[in-house]
Order: structure tokens, then C-alpha cells, then sequence
């Protein structure tokens, strides 16, 4: 038992990790050059393994990030806590290492615990709530048979569907809706084709065929095939992403509609883009400034501020940053649109809170070191 406490604890061992971590960052690095920027974050650095191609012909199989951090972890907290010589004359390094082990902590917390996602407003638009465009989920809507808007609203999340491929059905029931539903055949990314006649079934004609993942992860427009079925009823039905409007079937007397879109939170406030501010370097398409001015509103009142590049706003637990602008087409009259980044992390200020633990312990240490120099010169 010794021994293998050792060996977790040892240098050999943190050599060992800083340099596979070092690997995976260089590894990572390049191919962001080729793919999204989420999906190499889950391949390199949130997982287990990885299985790197080398000019696509040599695999190289390699640890991933979470499984490096975590030896880390154990590595310092063994070798710089458990095993450490603890003296009270030399408490420099066992607080610098305190530091280290808090800052990985933090990160795998707000990593498992933190929401993210992001906000897209055209000036004068109010919203309440942010997407998170790595994840999906499904929608379904109760009618006013009049008015056609939604008065319920039930939500499926990918968790519960993502693992629907080929012939896997999923079926799910509620005594709060009066039907069936079954899902089948999820698409992370789809696009919709007419069909062959004669020689392809669809849907009026119309199917779902999955297609590569694009680059970006937001970019992505998820498709899925539903069966809505009472004992009287039986609608068959397709959702993909880049609908416009929702699937409206009817059971009974009443009206529904399914949907799938990126997955939703809710904000505790509002927020309204009163105003939305670009500068470009002369002569260049190549954005120098660009801010957004917005209103947030709660029930006690409303504050106004302005969000820049790196300046984000923090408001009740969540922090808005400036990420993006767009509009809806090319053409330059087309209204713009402004992107804000928002952020949940419990563990937000953990990082801060680290560098210092980390400053004092090393501060400590090295005021020791130069101390006892100091006695040590003056004996000479």
C-alpha cells in the first residue's frame, strides 16, 4: 500500500502527466483548425481516452484531459498533502498545493454544476430565457383552439432520447397528456430531401437523412421521427431543427404541436437590447469594438448597463459576456443581431480565490527560504 501511495504522490508521476497534458494541448490545438471548438473540447479534454489519428493513418492512442486531471488531482494531493513534510515552520508549499488541488476542484464543479449557453437579441427584442447549443430537447404544446398559442408546455431533453438510433424506439407517457408519444431515429444533424417515388417511403413525400456534423456544434440542426397515438389515434410526424413553425397534430377536441430546438433555461430577470455598437478597422471587414447596451428587469426594478468585449455584465448568480453579432442574411441593410455568452458556474470565483491561496503559500515559502539565506550569510 506504501508503495503505490508513493508512486500516485511521485514526481515521475507528475512528469509523466504535465507531459501527456502537454501532448493534448498541442494535439487539441491543431485540430481546431479543422473541427468545432466543442467537439474537440468533449474528445481531447473532458474524456477518458483519445484515440488521435495521425495524418490519418497512424492511430495514436492517448489519455484524455479528464482522466490526466484527475491523476492530477490524486498526484498533488497525495504527493503535496498526504506525503509532504508538515511542519509548521514550513507551511509555504502544503498551502500553494491547497491552492492547485481547490483550483482543479473548481473546475470539475462548475464543469458537472454550471448552465451555459447564449442569447441572440435584435435591438428592441426582450428575452428571459438562453439556449445552450450543444444540447436538444423537444417541446410539446397544448393549443388555444381559438387563439393557436400555447397554454402547456412539456419538455423532453436529449437525455432521454439521444441514444435512439435505428431500429431503438423510445416511447413516453404522462397522465398530464391524453397520448403516446414514441421516438425514432434521432439525427444529431439532419436535412430534409424529397423522396423517390416508388421507391422511398416519407412523410408527404418528404424524409429525414442524416448528414456529418458541421464544424461548429451550433451549426448542427437536429432531426427526430414521432408517433403521437391514442386507441382512436395515429399521427406519424417528423421534427427537424431548421422548421420554421412546429408539428401540429390533433387529439380529441384539442390541439397540440411538437417541436425541437436547442435546450432552454430560464433567466431570473429580462433582457432588452436597447442598443447595438460595431466599429471595423478602416478598410477592413474586421471588427475593432463592438457592445451591446441592454436593460435587465426584475420584479424590484431595472438596471441599465453596457456590455462590451471583456467587460462582461454579472447580474443575480449569471454573467453576460459580448461573444458575437450576425444578421440574418448577407445583405447590409439586414437588421443585426447581437450574441451574448451566459454563464452559471457556481464556481465562478473559485479560480480567484485559488491564485490567491497559491500566492500566499508561495509567498511564505520563499520569505522563509530568504530568511534563513539572510541568517545563513550573517553566521558566514
Amino acid at each position: 500500500m506504501k508503495k503505490v501511495l508513493h508512486f500516485l504522490g511521485s514526481y515521475k508521476l507528475s512528469v509523466v502527466i504535465l507531459f501527456f497534458l502537454m501532448v493534448i494541448v498541442f494535439f487539441g490545438t491543431l485540430a481546431q483548425t479543422e473541427h468545432g471548438i466543442y467537439e474537440i473540447q468533449k474528445k481531447y479534454f473532458e474524456s477518458i481516452f483519445v484515440l488521435h489519428w495521425i495524418g490519418d493513418y497512424i492511430p495514436l492512442p492517448l489519455p484524455g484531459g479528464g482522466l490526466l486531471m484527475i491523476l492530477l488531482l490524486i498526484n498533488l494531493f497525495i504527493g503535496g498533502v498526504l506525503l509532504a513534510p508538515k511542519s509548521i515552520k514550513r507551511p509555504g508549499m502544503l498551502v500553494a498545493h491547497g491552492g492547485v488541488i481547490l483550483l482543479i476542484l473548481g473546475g470539475f464543479w462548475g464543469e458537472f454544476w454550471g448552465d451555459y449557453g447564449q442569447i441572440s437579441l435584435f435591438e428592441g427584442e426582450t428575452k428571459n430565457t438562453f439556449e445552450d447549443s450543444r444540447k436538444w430537447e423537444i417541446y410539446i404544446w397544448k393549443l388555444d383552439n381559438e387563439k393557436r398559442n400555447p397554454i402547456e408546455e412539456w419538455i423532453i431533453p436529449q437525455e432521454h432520447f439521444s441514444k435512439v438510433h435505428g431500429a431503438i424506439r423510445k416511447s413516453f407517457y404522462s397522465n398530464e397528456f391524453p397520448f403516446e408519444i414514441t421516438l425514432m431515429r434521432f439525427m444529431k444533424n439532419a436535412k430534409p430531401r424529397f423522396t423517390i417515388p416508388g421507391v422511398e417511403q416519407g412523410l408527404q413525400g418528404v424524409l429525414l437523412e442524416p448528414v456529418s456534423p458541421e464544424r461548429e456544434e451550433e451549426q448542427n440542426l437536429a432531426g427526430v421521427y414521432v408517433e403521437v397515438s391514442t386507441k382512436e389515434q395515429h399521427h406519424l410526424g417528423m421534427l427537424w431543427a431548421g422548421e420554421k413553425q412546429p408539428w401540429v397534430f390533433e387529439i380529441g377536441d384539442d390541439l397540440y404541436c411538437m417541436g425541437i430546438r436547442h435546450k432552454r433555461m430560464k433567466l431570473p430577470f429580462s433582457v432588452k437590447l436597447e442598443k447595438f455598437v460595431k466599429e471595423f478597422y478602416p478598410r477592413t471587414n474586421k471588427p475593432r469594438f463592438f457592445a451591446s447596451e441592454v436593460i435587465c428587469t426584475t420584479k424590484d426594478g431595472e438596471q441599465r448597463t453596457v456590455i462590451r468585449m471583456n467587460e462582461p455584465l454579472r447580474f443575480k448568480g449569471f454573467t453576460l459576456y459580448q461573444a458575437s453579432w450576425g444578421t440574418k442574411t448577407d445583405a447590409p441593410s439586414e437588421p443585426v443581431f447581437s450574441v451574448l455568452a451566459v454563464s452559471q458556474n457556481p464556481a465562478e470565483q473559485v479560480p480567484l480565490y485559488s491564485c490567491v491561496i497559491i500566492s500566499i503559500g508561495l509567498l511564505l515559502h520563499f520569505s522563509q527560504k530568504l530568511i534563513r539565506f539572510l541568517k545563513s550569510s550573517k553566521g558566514a
